[in-house]
């Protein structure tokens, strides 16, 4: 698979997160910490972004084709097409396609890409799968050039689409995934995958009580039959991040919005932790789990992003550095007071790294072997890529907006 996202927007964008893009975090202060080199690699292309940009009158996403995904490379509007909303990038590398998700128009639309452009070669609808344009939150696993799965968790719905044909094949209901209580929301983020195997994690959310469910939560789906198995573990809460390690094994690790839920002491929150389905099983460790605040001195922390090797990156929080009148997840997470942490997780060793400390509010995105966090500024009118698999980490592609896209088709 070409591009995976996973993080703050969710796949891509949860609503919450696009509340907090309407909030003031107040003043800024200055990091200690330096800024990441500016020496990242800049392989060729081309490369397609996807970003979304807020306006007083709601939203746009700008799809785009560039050469490479350096600090040096200026985004050319003309290769690319204007989507009305939200929309969502997936692509499979090789495919020379990408596939765009209009969250308004309940449309997913192909593009290939021919000469530095996009042209678009055909289109579905998702009208009369009970879909909404406010809350759909979607996220794709494609199994073969005939055959995809789209999961999505406002109705928790598994689409089976053709990508040759742009034509639905089935529905089916993820009655499994269902939460039990009313109020409470569903996120999907995009899946892992492994042998064959997509690991889509899931979050439950309180929107009413500004708080994450204390779980963690998995769906694997076989791409060869498209049977799923749910994967549940109560010790660790809002595992959304996720990473492949060099042995196969997955770890999952709570997000943000966990952590700010700790800090204010959130009754259902679960611990921040992380989890491990070991490689070959589709199962949690039952003898694994770490909580991420013991890697960095007992401090408030979540978020996981794959780092060089088989180290993971996190985001500690200063505390000192949160408002006294930041009573809300959404604040606590909109400071710009979380740093970012190397983690040798079987090491049990943590340094700080050289990002500066920003919001906790961020997205990952893998493409091929290559791994990028996101850093945007407090208004989201500019989002920079960070490399995060590289040493050091290393500033990348430039994006107005938030992005919400990257692939190699």
């Amino acid at each position: 698979m070409a591009c995976s996202c996973r993080g703050a927007l969710a796949s891509l964008l949860p609503v919450a997160f696009l509340a907090a893009a309407c909030s003031d975090p107040g003043p800024e202060p200055r990091d200690a910490g330096a800024s990441p080199d500016l020496a990242g690699p800049a392989p060729s292309g081309p490369y397609v972004v996807a970003a979304t940009r807020i306006a007083p009158d709601g939203f746009s996403t700008f799809v785009d084709v560039v050469d490479a995904l350096g600090p040096d490379t200026v985004v050319d509007p003309s290769s690319g097409v204007e989507v009305p909303g939200i929309a969502l990038l997936y692509a499979e590398e090789g495919r020379g396609e990408v596939f765009v998700d209009s969250v308004s128009n309940l449309t997913l639309t192909k593009y290939s890409v021919e000469g530095g452009a996009l042209v678009e070669r055909g289109q579905l609808g998702f009208m009369g799968l009970g879909f909404s344009t406010v809350r759909r939150l979607s996220a794709n696993a494609f199994a073969s050039p005939t055959r995809a799965y789209l999961v999505e968790s406002g109705t928790l719905q598994l689409v089976t689409w053709n990508p040759e044909t742009m034509t639905i094949v089935e529905t089916r209901e993820l009655s499994e995934l269902a939460p039990g209580d009313e109020g409470i929301d569903v996120f999907v983020y995009a899946p892992i995958l492994r042998d064959r195997v997509a690991f889509f994690p899931f979050a439950y959310s309180d929107a009413m009580a500004d708080e994450v469910l204390g779980v963690a939560l998995v769906l694997a789906l076989d791409l060869d039959d498209g049977t799923t198995t749910v994967l549940r573990d109560e010790a660790c809460g809002d595992a959304i991040y996720a990473r492949l390690t060099t042995s196969g094994d997955i770890l999952f690790g709570s997000g943000t919005v966990n952590a700010a839920g700790e800090l204010l002491m959130r009754p259902r929150v679960g611990a921040s932790c992380l989890r491990r389905i070991p490689a070959g099983e589709l199962a949690f460790d039952a003898d694994f789990s770490a909580a991420i605040a013991s890697f960095v001195d007992g401090s408030i922390a979540g978020g996981l992003v794959a780092g060089p090797g088989d180290d993971v990156l996190v985001r500690v929080l200063d505390e000192d550095r949160v408002s006294d009148s930041a009573a809300t997840t959404t604040a606590v997470v909109a400071a710009p007071a979380w740093s970012w942490w190397r983690v040798d997780v079987a090491a049990g060793e943590a340094l700080r790294t050289t990002i500066a400390s920003s919001t906790g509010r961020f997205t990952t995105f893998t493409v091929g072997d290559r791994t990028f966090a996101t850093v945007s500024e407090a208004d989201f009118s500019r989002t920079t890529l960070i490399e995060t698999s590289t040493e050091p980490p290393a500033a990348a592609l430039e994006l107005p907006g938030i992005a919400t896209g990257i692939a190699l088709p």
